[in-house]
């Protein structure tokens, strides 16, 4: 791979790369993507075959004949399910021979013959679909021998020349020269098959992510107000745990899972949990904030019953307060509780000296669910709506409201 500083200047967005992958869909060329480990690589190459099959692109996946599908004609007999589904096989080039690929040798018949992979999606492969993506995860980490291997799969399309699937589409990432990864170089006329994408961490298009798949929203919120931890490449003072897009997920995952199972920590233990993911420093932080933001009485602030109102200066504060807000929705998933907190944002003054926090509110509780939205909208009184949109109207004029 050539020297990653005469890519970065042309770095995109997730989000950018999957428009593109979208877009190059039907072009017969092989494509490799590099970046930071743990900013969403392998995820996004799944979400674009979902989005492709189905229009979501966080549609459910199932297994078929070992193989991970999505989308198709379900309950229509096996034929039928793999001839309409696309499927996504994921193969770690690192941990791989050169006849994972190529196929083995064997004598037969005095002639000497490959066996094909059951894995590689090549024409003769009926247990598999008739479309799908084949990801080369981790290739530039991959042993010279694997990567030679690969020449005829991504430029001719054929291992052992034995086509691919005319439906299935070969694409490959793997981690920068600098992100010490043991990257190595590859051959210059394997470059050369490849169109080359470059990707950043985009904190708007994970959160975005985050709140759709809905995380638990300690750590976005954390997060906003702390962008210097949202991905770093390697850790401080020599730790193996560094925070990534990855390891944020896991701490929501981590914290959720607290909750639902009403475990009790204490703070330094929480600390030593969270540290084993995103290392000392974010730990450390992001607990704080996490227990500042549980002990905030919400259900007092929307009754009237706390009064509380942020100041330009406390940022932190407000965050907390966010963070707050949106795990009492996410607990109480109804479109009373929503309809009440939109009352309470619009009435209460808690951040009218802070109005860039109700726009992001509005915008993230649209992308949550807009259903849900619209229901607690149906749920006003004719004199709560007035209020509303009056409200809405004013804060329009400022500038503030982010469109959907």
């Amino acid at each position: 791979m050539s020297k990653a500083t005469t890519v970065n200047d042309n770095d995109i967005t997730l989000l950018q790369l999957k428009n593109e992958l979208k877009e190059r869909w039907d072009l017969p060329y092989s494509v490799f993507v590099m970046g930071p480990a743990g900013v969403g690589k392998s995820a996004i190459f799944k979400q674009t075959v979902a989005e492709i099959a189905t229009g979501n692109p966080h549609a459910k996946w199932r297994y078929l004949n070992g193989c991970q599908v999505v989308g198709g004609e379900t309950g229509k007999g096996e034929k039928r399910e793999l001839e309409t589904s696309f499927g996504f096989i994921d193969l770690r080039l690192s941990q791989m021979e050169p006849q994972d690929l190529a196929g083995i040798p064997m004598p037969e018949n005095g002639v000497t013959k490959r066996f094909l992979p059951a894995e590689i999606p090549v024409v003769t492969a009926a247990n598999l679909p008739d479309k799908g993506l084949l990801f080369l995860d981790e290739a530039n980490q991959a042993d010279l021998t694997v990567q030679k291997a690969m020449f005829s799969l991504i430029l001719d399309r054929k291992v052992a020349d034995v086509p691919l699937k005319p439906g299935w589409r070969v694409m490959a990432a793997g981690n920068r020269l600098e992100d010490s990864c043991a990257v190595s170089e590859m051959p210059a006329p394997l470059q050369n098959r490849f169109a080359h994408y470059s990707v950043r961490a985009d904190f708007a298009c994970w959160k975005d992510w985050a709140i759709t798949t809905e995380l638990h929203p300690s750590v976005f919120t954390f997060l906003q107000d702390n962008m210097t931890y949202f991905c770093k490449p390697h850790g401080d003072s020599g730790e193996y745990a560094f925070p990534t897009p990855r390891t944020w997920e896991q701490c929501g995952i981590t914290v959720a899972y607290w909750e639902s199972r009403k475990i009790e920590k204490s703070h330094a233990e929480k600390v030593r949990a969270i540290a084993s993911l995103v290392g000392r420093a974010a730990a450390e932080l992001f607990v704080s904030f996490l227990e500042l933001s549980q002990k905030i009485d919400i259900e007092g602030m929307i009754s009237g019953k706390i009064k509380r109102k942020f100041a330009p200066t406390e940022i932190a504060e407000a965050w907390q307060c966010v963070a707050a807000l949106y795990s009492y929705i996410l607990r109480n998933k109804s479109a009373e509780t929503v309809k009440r907190v939109l009352i309470f944002l619009a009435n209460s003054g808690t951040f009218s000296e802070l109005s860039e926090f109700l726009a992001m509110f509005q915008h993230d509780l649209n992308l949550y669910d807009r259903k849900l939205v619209l229901d607690a909208f149906g749920l006003m009184s004719e004199e709560e709506t007035e209020k509303y949109y009056k409200w809405l109207e004013t804060f329009c004029k400022k500038g503030y409201l982010m469109q959907d």
